[in-house]
């Protein structure tokens, strides 16, 4: 698994750790709570109600499976085809939502949807930010930047095809 990934797994469960354990702290004999699973656990404790701590730890763990299959689990897999490794891996992380995705029309259909507001986008940030080739005060296309992102979406394309 790349590190930066790992780095990002770990920071993500220590964060989310923290936000819980602060929901519910007391500093000075003042009590203070928030809303969230951290409150509801402190609250549950304090009232001996297992019933409603055995739903909070449900909840935890579902939140930490729909997190991993739907957010970790595809970025690894996705990520996987970057690793610099001599060797390849007898068992590459799968991902069953990446699997979809790749296979669907959502991704292509979104991006021919939000293509003009990329356009919009670009048309403003030329015209707020110039570059130097221009002629009038009118955005000019630079014919260098059309032929290399032809060329870096030709790569991805034969890259996306040698992967899959």
């Amino acid at each position: 698994m790349i590190g930066l990934i790992w780095n990002g797994m770990m920071s993500f469960s220590g964060g989310w750790f923290f936000v819980a354990a602060s929901e519910a702290i007391s500093v000075l004999n003042q009590h203070y709570t928030l809303p969230g699973i951290g409150s509801y656990v402190a609250a549950a404790v304090s009232a001996q109600d297992m019933r409603a701590l055995g739903l909070a730890m449900l909840t935890m763990a579902v939140v930490i499976v729909l997190v991993d299959q739907l957010f970790w689990r595809p970025l690894v897999a996705w990520a996987d085809k970057f690793k610099l490794e001599r060797s390849t891996s007898s068992n590459p992380p799968k991902s069953w939502l990446l699997d979809l995705l790749r296979n669907s029309r959502i991704p292509r259909f979104l991006s021919s949807l939000l293509a003009p507001i990329g356009e919009d986008l670009r048309w403003v940030l030329l015209t707020w930010f110039p570059p130097a080739n221009l002629s009038n005060g009118v955005p000019q296309p630079h014919r260098g930047g059309i032929v290399c992102t032809q060329k870096v979406t030709n790569i991805t394309q034969v890259m996306d095809e040698f992967h899959s």
